[in-house]
C-alpha cells in the first residue's frame, strides 16, 4: 500500500520518541500489504477498526491512536492523524 502524509508520523515521533518504533513496524507492514478490505487489514493488525469511515489503528499498546482513511482502489492509506490516546478519546469523527 502506498502511505499518504508519513511527514505526519515523522512530526509526531519527533515530540513522541516511544512511538518511533511502533510507528517504523507499522510503517513496514502496511508499505508492504495489498489490502483489498476491512478483512485484510485485520488479519495484519487485529485491532484495527472502522470507526465512520476512518480505519483507527492501536500503535504501541494502544498508546496512540493512527486515524486513516484507505483508498482500497487506489491501494492508498492516507494518514489522517496520530493521537495520543487520551486525545483520541475526546476526538470526534
Amino acid at each position: 500500500m502506498e502511505i499518504v502524509s508519513l511527514n505526519t508520523l515523522s512530526q509526531f515521533a519527533k515530540k513522541h520518541p516511544f512511538a518511533r518504533k511502533p510507528l517504523s513496524r507499522w510503517t513496514d507492514i502496511t508499505g508492504a500489504a495489498v489490502w483489498n478490505s476491512m478483512i485484510d487489514v485485520q488479519r495484519d493488525f487485529k485491532t484495527a477498526e472502522d470507526v465512520k469511515g476512518y480505519v483507527v489503528f492501536n500503535i504501541h499498546g494502544n498508546a496512540y491512536r493512527l486515524i486513516s482513511v484507505i483508498r482500497y482502489d487506489r491501494k492508498q492509506v492516507l494518514i489522517h492523524e496520530i493521537q495520543t490516546h487520551a486525545d483520541y478519546d475526546r476526538w470526534k469523527p
